[in-house]
């Protein structure tokens, strides 16, 4: 069952991945409206100290370096777990 679950996850985050390589303005609009419920995150490139050090490639590059991480760890973890559904490791 752990092996399945893992399939329809990896496919969800594999989406995701792909929406957020397509348009990531929309998808980081869309992150910061589920899990925030203030406009607090709302910043202007004109006055905010944060928008004019920090630029738009920086927080691209984050969440694909997340979501890698996510994935990495994942398979390990789905490879460990095909192996020993496979008669690998006798405990």
């Amino acid at each position: 069952m752990f092996l399945k679950t893992s399939a329809v996850l990896m496919g969800l985050a594999g989406a995701l991945a792909f929406y957020a390589f397509l348009d990531f303005n929309e998808f980081w609009t869309m992150f910061h409206h589920i899990f925030f419920r203030n406009n607090l995150w709302l910043l202007d490139p004109n006055t905010d100290i944060l928008i004019m050090m920090v630029p738009e490639t920086f927080f691209f590059h984050l969440v694909f370096r997340i979501l890698g991480g996510f994935a990495l760890g994942y398979l390990l973890c789905l490879g460990l777990a095909w192996y020993q559904s496979k008669g690998g490791v006798k405990a």
